[in-house]
């Protein structure tokens, strides 16, 4: 492994309540850390995952997208699926004595919590001693769609992706006339119709049923608006994802 690689990589160190010594990643979620993983050479990957990754610590936040019972226990136990922003995914493996973490939470809630890394295969990373903790306050993205489309408007596509990293995981309210809703397996997808004063396509991504209900009884352009957490940013386009109806009108 080169030392070089390895240096790369700034952990935090804090105590626990037990006075052992937990070292936190500086990668703020899945894809971070499957993306440095495969940054590396193949024969690499494996080693690095073992003595870089494995046995820290992260604070992460995203979309719950599942549980299951977590069969692979004798005692049972249960699995929570996190993700949203790609196809990698956090596993979550809760112990039959930790279900009161587990029975109130529902798919589309956006949780944040504290874990350590057992394993990291393929697209998953799975972590264990899972606390739940109190979602970061939410902050507000200063720009409009249009502010993010002129990004990419005017410099390159790499260019703008370094340019726009900082309000990815941000907060915005948008508004506009309702256009289509689609309806896919743990989400709907909601666009804007076409405006004459913007070129930005914006993707609404609603998690909770609730949302659809009322989404789903007005007409196209009814007026909406809408607050959602900065998902992706690229050419045209803006992606809002675990958003809320705040305002519907006929």
């Amino acid at each position: 492994v080169c030392s070089s690689d390895l240096e790369q990589t700034v952990y935090l160190r804090e105590k626990s309540p037990k006075d052992e010594q937990k070292v936190f990643l500086r990668e703020k979620s899945p894809k971070e850390l499957v993306a440095r993983i495969n940054s590396l050479y193949p024969l690499e990957r494996d080693l690095v995952a073992k003595h870089t990754y494995v046995g820290r610590w992260v604070r992460w936040s995203d979309t719950l997208l599942g549980i299951e019972p977590f069969r692979f226990l004798e005692k049972g136990g249960y699995t929570v699926t996190v993700g949203g922003d790609s196809f990698v995914f956090a596993r979550l493996e809760f112990l039959p004595t930790e279900r009161h973490q587990v029975e109130t939470l529902q798919e589309g809630d956006f949780i944040s919590y504290e874990a350590k890394v057992t394993h990291v295969l393929g697209n998953n990373v799975y972590l264990t001693d899972v606390t739940l903790t109190r979602p970061e306050e939410r902050l507000f993205a200063d720009v409009t769609p249009e502010d993010l489309w002129r990004v990419f408007e005017d410099h390159t596509e790499i260019q703008s992706r370094t340019l726009v990293a900082d309000v990815i995981g941000k907060w915005m309210k948008v508004s506009g006339p309702r256009g289509n809703v689609g309806d896919f397996t743990s989400f709907s997808q909601v666009t804007f119709a076409p405006r004459p004063s913007s070129r930005a396509t914006v993707y609404m991504y609603f998690r909770k049923k609730k949302w659809f209900d009322r989404l789903s009884v007005t007409n196209r352009g009814g007026n909406i608006i809408v607050v959602g957490r900065i998902r992706e940013v690229r050419g045209g386009e803006l992606h809002l994802d675990n958003c809320e109806l705040i305002d519907l009108r006929p």
